[in-house]
């Protein structure tokens, strides 16, 4: 084998080592239903916004902020066919 072909194999062996690891670290964006948003409110006021985030399997942060808006998530006529709010998202 030449040093160049072992360089080459080395290299491709770094490279999908590197893309394996920064796959892991991506952030997984993940999209909630009104509905689902309405049970999680409706599950935190019962019993903890910390109890909520565990039994649904969602960041804390998230149970905390649906709860800022729970006067607008509630009152969604259509909930299974949005995912958010009047006003929020990409402005045209």
């Amino acid at each position: 084998m030449t040093k160049d072909y072992q360089l080459e194999m080395k290299l491709s062996i770094v490279k999908k080592m590197a893309d394996s690891e920064t796959e892991s670290l991506k952030i997984k964006h993940r999209k909630y239903t009104l509905k689902f948003k309405q049970e999680v409110i409706l599950y935190a006021k019962q019993n903890s916004v910390n109890a909520a985030a565990n039994k649904f399997g969602i960041h804390l942060k998230s149970v905390q902020e649906w709860k800022k808006q729970e006067a607008r998530l509630i009152d969604i006529q259509n909930p299974k066919k949005r995912f958010r709010l009047e006003g929020n998202g990409r402005k045209i």
